[in-house]
């Protein structure tokens, strides 16, 4: 039986016109882009990852009524690859640590109860009120997420450019349904100030990985002549190959968060 991968990519030979009839490589600019993205969504899926299986850790150990002062979490990477959740509350004005894990993939959730009540430091601080800026953001301006539940959050330590990138997703509420839709990246500077935000789709399609047949998922990405760090992300958690079709008209397939150029679509 042929792979899921194999069937796809047979699909899309078709679109594009077969390999004699496709373009054979991307622009240069697009294939670096499409690689930083790759790069981006597979720590977009460790971050979250990470706060995932922290959560579900957390739920364990504290009882409901202890948590009403919690405000919400952070993940900061760790030596070794680990990384470590944070969730925070006020305590008399001062954000602390209010449980802490260090967290491996979710093979390994290990509690911190050294850091309770240890104030956040400045990098902690930059971190949630990025967090808590672009919050403000979608809920004044009204940007649309794709379920009515809270939405799954990224903040990322400030980068080389010392500024802080946050992701604001709209999450999964279906086992076996995920949205592609109502997702959004801000960018603030050591100020806190908003350098820039996006959003990443129109609309609110919803993937079913129960797909059956060939498994072919085609998506239309008309924002970008390159795949997004989202469908890297959002790759990663499908059964089966996503076929993207940018503005340029080229198409991408990408699998667990890896992206292969096809071609570029026949003309209309």
């Amino acid at each position: 039986m042929l792979s899921s991968f194999v069937k796809t990519a047979f699909a899309v030979a078709l679109l594009v016109g077969g390999a004699s009839g496709a373009q054979a490589k991307a622009e240069k600019k697009d294939v670096e882009a499409t690689r930083a993205a790759e790069r981006t969504g597979a720590m977009l899926f460790a971050y979250d990852q990470a706060a995932w299986h922290g959560t579900d850790k957390f739920i364990k150990d504290v009882a409901s009524s202890e948590s009403t002062s919690v405000r919400g979490y952070i993940v900061l990477p760790e030596p070794g690859g680990r990384m470590r959740v944070v969730f925070y509350a006020d305590k008399e004005g001062i954000l602390v640590a209010f449980r802490s894990y260090s967290v491996a993939g979710g093979r390994s959730v290990r509690a911190l109860p050294a850091e309770s009540g240890v104030p956040l430091d400045a990098r902690g601080l930059r971190m949630v009120a990025a967090r808590e800026a672009a919050l403000a953001y979608v809920k004044d301006n009204t940007l649309p997420l794709c379920a009515t539940a809270a939405p799954n959050m990224v903040v990322f330590p400030p980068n080389q450019n010392d500024q802080v990138v946050v992701y604001v997703m709209t999450p999964q509420v279906e086992n076996g349904r995920i949205p592609m839709g109502g997702h959004y990246r801000f960018e603030f500077d050591s100020e806190n100030r908003l350098l820039s935000h996006r959003k990443f789709s129109e609309g609110c399609r919803v993937m079913k990985t129960s797909m059956e047949g060939l498994g072919l998922a085609i998506l239309s990405h008309p924002l970008d002549d390159h795949p997004t760090e989202i469908h890297g992300f959002l790759s990663r958690m499908t059964p089966f190959p996503i076929t993207i079709g940018v503005a340029n008209r080229d198409v991408w397939i990408a699998s667990k968060g890896k992206f292969e150029y096809a071609g570029r679509l026949k003309p209309e």
